[in-house]
């Protein structure tokens, strides 16, 4: 006979299973499976290269100014692949000559022919796992991507000499069920700061490796734009995003997205390379300079036309709110020592403005017109950092987690601009919580923030860890105005 519990003892049991589950989801990830678009880029030789007609070549020599009238140029024709989004072409070396495409799009029409940019000076830094994992797997010149909406078809035209080897690289999306960005729900019910849209908004692919953080911090921006089309709308902008994050990873062989942050013409800021909302994540956006510098890149092709106001302002916006976090005044100076790059060697010390354009640290015309723009970029990024000074919110970062046996070790520092006493920091690993004081000796805190002292460091270590996957969650504890920090939130694995 079928007996059911009393009533008192049900609810209990129910409440008490409620909250275990609660628990367990504020800092256990929540698997994210589910059917989403997902962007991935595959590529393959050009095939079959045809003699261009001098009077073709004079045509698009009387468009495109760089191209040559007098060199002999061959095409590769598809007329029919499955859909596509993106292109982008791969050479054995950087062209002499202009590389062209158009595109066929799913009603039979040819579009307009557009020039892919070459930027060697994007990229990780010079000597990084990155860098050699990208060699590795591309090895070779890439272009900057187009957005093409939907195509079915393309045509390719480059000078003779530069052709041997080209391969095309095109991105497709396709509704997959698949496990993205895995987000603890607690820390994903935190507001997004200034309105930047999360990597889930967009639909991210999770990044291949843990990303680098730049121990010292932040000490720059750079601001570039990304080369491709200003046809888009702002329903397009998400799939536009998993779109370079599939030419950056698929084509480029980078982790993620080259990017730390993106910006669109109608003034919608979102992250990019993963973490880069709450750490100095080192991104692969300006070869040699990456590390210590916040990559901000406008959607669109800005060499003959200018942004909007609406995107400088949300460029402005994400400068001044990374640079605050770091004591990076905006509109200061800096010496910045190059990793190496097309226009600094490895080792050379640079003065820079805090806020850049790409073309002052690399080999390239980015970000095109926007550079005229930098002065007041600056500017206004400045007010926006003056208010994060008022708001004061704690700032800090996880510097290394150390796994050694079943113990985990994390360590970092934080300030608590508020107070004058050491900041108080939350540590939470596989549900088990330490709070710490950040009065750890740490004299290259105390540089980067002068007035702050050389005691701001924090340690946290943990004992009897059961083998297998642990969430780690820091949290530096706001004693006055402003509001708690999320340092950051990852996995810890323990073999």
């Amino acid at each position: 006979m079928h007996t059911t519990l009393p009533t008192r003892r049900r609810v209990l049991r129910l409440a008490a299973v409620a909250f275990a589950a609660g628990l367990v989801m504020s800092v256990a990830p929540l698997p994210n499976w589910s059917f989403v678009p997902v962007a991935s880029a595959t590529v393959q030789p050009l095939g079959r290269l045809r003699p261009m007609s001098s009077v073709a070549v004079a045509a698009l020599a009387d468009e495109f100014a760089e191209a040559a009238a007098d060199v002999p140029r061959v095409s590769a024709l598809e007329e029919r692949t499955d859909s596509f989004r993106m292109i982008g072409v791969a050479l054995e070396e950087e062209p002499d000559e202009p590389v062209l495409v158009r595109v066929l799009d799913e009603d039979g029409t040819w579009g307009e022919w557009n020039e892919l940019e070459i930027d060697a000076d994007k990229g990780p830094d010079p000597g990084t796992p990155e860098a050699r994992a990208a060699a590795e797997a591309a090895g070779r010149v890439v272009s900057e991507p187009l957005w093409v909406g939907e195509a079915r078809g393309y045509e390719i035209s480059l000078a003779g000499d530069d052709a041997d080897g080209a391969e095309v690289a095109l991105v497709r999306e396709e509704v997959r069920r698949t496990l993205t960005d895995a987000v603890p729900l607690a820390e994903a019910a935190l507001p997004a700061p200034f309105g930047i849209n999360s990597r889930a908004s967009w639909g991210a692919r999770a990044p291949k490796d843990t990303p680098s953080i730049a121990r010292d911090g932040l000490k720059l921006a750079v601001v570039h734009h990304t080369a491709g089309t200003n046809n888009y709308s702002a329903a397009q902008v998400p799939s536009i995003i998993r779109s370079m994050q599939a030419f950056h990873m698929d084509t480029n062989g980078w982790s993620d997205l080259g990017y730390n942050f993106v910006v669109d013409k109608f003034g919608g800021i979102w992250e990019g390379r993963a973490g880069g909302t709450a750490n100095a994540v080192v991104g692969a956006h300006a070869a040699g300079f990456n590390t210590g510098s916040v990559g901000v890149s406008v959607m669109g092709n800005y060499s003959g036309q200018y942004a909007s106001s609406a995107a400088l302002e949300a460029v402005s916006r994400v400068v001044g709110y990374r640079l605050q976090e770091y004591g990076a005044h905006p509109q200061h100076r800096v010496n910045f020592t190059s990793g190496g790059g097309t226009k600094y060697p490895a080792g050379k010390v640079v003065n820079l403005p805090r806020v850049i354009g790409h073309r002052d640290v690399g080999q390239t015309a980015c970000p095109g017109l926007i550079y005229n723009n930098l002065g007041s970029i600056r500017n206004r990024a400045a007010q926006w950092y003056q208010l994060m000074e008022a708001v004061a919110t704690p700032r800090g970062s996880i510097d290394s987690v150390k796994v050694t046996g079943n113990r985990v070790d994390v360590v970092g520092w934080a300030i608590d601009p508020d107070v004058p006493q050491p900041a108080r920091v939350h540590v939470v690993l596989a549900g088990r919580l330490q709070e710490v004081q950040a009065n750890g000796y740490r004299p290259d805190v105390g540089r980067a923030y002068p007035g702050v002292g050389d005691h701001r460091g924090w340690g946290a270590g943990f004992s009897g860890l059961p083998k297998g996957r642990h969430r780690l969650c820091v949290t530096v504890i706001n004693q006055g105005e402003g509001n708690d920090k999320l340092l950051g939130c990852q996995d810890v694995v323990v073999k």
